[in-house]
């Protein structure tokens, strides 16, 4: 056979191949974990997106129970997402690992509890650490009044980029909340400042602003 035969043959034999495979079905596809790192990489149709451990259907596991999650979605009258991308690519990704200054803050529904928050605010300084948490995502937000620590945060769930569930417990001036549920929506976001709208069961419904502290605790 002659060199341009062979060169038919071979044009003919992969185009023949092509239209098999594009008569093929398209299946999704998962990769298995090959190491000591965990890797949990799904097909969702035409985006490839990462598992992040602890989370199903959207809610941090390992914060209260499923009754607890549901009765804070319900009250607060939102849908946390089942995407775990949010929780690697939301508003608050680029203040991880950072410390907060809360400069300001101004009460729509006032109670005796943040009440002591803006007389905090107001008189002393109070930070926030967002700290490292896995593959990416926040850790628990520590909070400290004037040195001193006064609780914790953790994220629940997110319902968008911008808003998400949380539930907190927190001491002030002798005064204690514990296992508080709230809400917070970021009403906007810079580099260095963040205006955060907060709604919890027992805090009542506030807005805050926050500024990147340049002195850690």
């Amino acid at each position: 056979m002659s060199v341009g035969g062979l060169l038919i043959l071979c044009l003919g034999n992969l185009v023949a191949a092509d239209l098999r495979m594009a008569t093929q079905a398209k299946y999704g596809y998962q990769f298995a974990n090959q190491g000591t790192t965990k890797w949990n990489f799904q097909n969702n149709g035409e985006n490839m997106s990462m598992k992040t451990d602890g989370i199903k259907n959207g809610w941090n596991t390992s914060i209260g129970n499923p009754k607890e999650r549901e009765a804070a979605a319900k009250y607060f009258d939102v849908h946390v997402e089942d995407n775990d991308s949010l929780w690697r690519n939301n508003v608050m990704t680029p203040f991880i690992g950072k410390t907060l200054h809360m400069t300001d803050i101004e009460i729509e529904e006032r109670n005796p509890f943040n009440t002591l928050i803006q007389l905090a605010v107001k008189t002393g300084k109070v930070l926030w650490t967002i700290e490292d948490g896995p593959s990416g995502t926040s850790g628990p937000w520590i909070e400290h009044i004037n040195g001193g620590y006064t609780g914790s945060a953790r994220t629940a769930g997110y319902v968008s980029r911008n808003t998400w569930i949380e539930k907190d417990s927190k001491e002030i001036f002798g005064q204690t909340v514990a296992n508080d549920w709230g809400i917070v929506t970021a009403a906007s976001a810079t580099e260095t400042t963040i205006v955060m709208k907060y709604w919890s069961y027992n805090k009542g419904k506030f807005t805050m602003t926050w500024t990147v502290d340049q002195i850690l605790v």
